[in-house]
């Protein structure tokens, strides 16, 4: 049985899709625990309206979302565990898979997979890129590369490295992935995208800012094996930058974003791995890191929880050529769980090309949206393009 826990706290305009997204999976050996920290918002209600496909649910005051989580792995019954936010999604058959995968190598501790992020209204972002194979001398000195919603593991490795810290606040679950490590936990990788992690300004790690950076200095000193604390620098230098980027004092950005590439030269390492993961090893189902630039042939998957009957609900694809190239056709072609698909070619009339299509025109709409790409020049040769949008559009936009 796999036990998944979810915590919330007033996440009222999301948990609706986080719970669809557990009770919409194709495995019924499911125990969902949610955990609510006495949300003043429709959290609850929104609960109650599933509570009979959650195994057990409460709402009172904690301490944080780490003890929040503790409380649920404590009345968890299931061999493997997980921990969904109630903001993220999984992608549909991840859980039979995650099963599969458990019972084809009964010795792994440890699973986690490719992760996309999506925006408020679940429009694609990117796919988080820095995800890579298990190296657990990268997870301990250099950075978490690690989602966590795409991570289950089995209940024996989590009792004998205990629980969540309950005094982090940022960096728990890479916390929990170093203890791992250190007791050699046998982990797997799987190259498959199992969930959605949403991205937006209110999230704690968009709004972290130096006290998550301190969290991290104190994480490394707990983990670290070697004698920099390359992710620490790393993660400063980063933050400065978006700081800079972000103030409204033109000195002062300029100033701030200078000591954040000040600040990056103190882990050269570090410079040396991003260098080579993003330009050699990082393109992911297509596409580029950190960016909707297109290898010639790109998949987009999204989940989809939302509204069912199609009726004003739209998919818009926004795509332009790579570097202004006109003599380029895109071939798109959008299903719904790979199958009623629906395909078209846009237009090198113009430089940027929007197709908009309702999602009632496909039937069966199911829990997945699927798109692939293929930037084609007039002779037939695959060429580069930009994505810049795959997004849901609702009634009231």
């Amino acid at each position: 049985m796999i036990s998944i826990i979810t915590p919330s706290f007033n996440q009222g305009a999301y948990i609706e899709e986080t719970i669809l997204s557990v009770i919409s999976q194709d495995y019924n050996n499911i125990e969902y625990i949610i955990i609510d920290g006495g949300s003043s918002d429709e959290s609850v209600d929104i609960i109650r309206k599933y509570e009979n496909r959650v195994s057990y649910w409460h709402s009172c005051p904690d301490k944080g979302q780490a003890h929040a989580i503790n409380q649920g792995f404590k009345l968890a019954n299931g061999d493997i565990l997980a921990w969904l936010n109630a903001d993220d999604l999984y992608l549909p058959g991840t859980l039979k898979l995650i099963a599969k995968e458990f019972k084809k190598c009964p010795q792994i501790d440890f699973i986690y997979g490719d992760c996309v992020f999506v925006d408020e209204k679940g429009s694609f972002i990117r796919y988080f890129t820095e995800c890579e194979n298990y190296n657990p001398k990268r997870l301990l000195n250099f950075g978490n590369y690690i989602m966590q919603p795409t991570t289950f593991f089995s209940r024996k490795k989590l009792a004998e490295v205990g629980y969540l810290d309950e005094s982090l606040t940022y960096t728990m679950d890479w916390d929990l992935w170093c203890w791992f490590a250190k007791k050699k936990a046998r982990t797997k990788y799987l190259s498959r995208v199992l969930a959605a992690n949403r991205v937006y300004s209110e999230t704690k790690t968009s709004s972290g800012g130096i006290k998550r950076i301190l969290e991290v200095w104190r994480l490394q000193k707990r983990h670290i094996t070697g004698f920099w604390p390359h992710a620490f620098w790393g993660m400063a230098a980063t933050e400065l930058l978006q700081i800079g980027m972000r103030s409204e004092n033109r000195f002062l950005g300029h100033l701030l974003k200078l000591a954040g590439r000040i600040v990056t030269v103190l882990s050269p390492q570090a410079i040396f791995y991003s260098w080579r993961n993003r330009n050699r090893e990082k393109v992911k189902y297509g596409l580029y890191p950190y960016s909707g630039r297109c290898l010639g042939n790109a998949r987009i998957l999204l989940p989809f929880y939302g509204d069912k009957n199609g009726t004003a609900i739209d998919i818009e694809v926004g795509l332009d050529a790579f570097n202004g190239n006109q003599n380029c056709q895109t071939y798109v072609k959008v299903c719904l769980e790979q199958t009623n698909c629906l395909e078209f070619i846009l237009s090198s009339s113009q430089p940027k090309k929007i197709k908009k299509m309702p999602l009632s025109i496909l039937p069966n709409v199911k829990n997945r949206v699927m798109v692939d790409i293929t930037f084609k020049k007039d002779n037939g040769a695959t060429t580069s393009g930009r994505i810049y949008c795959v997004r849901f559009i609702y009634p009231n936009e």
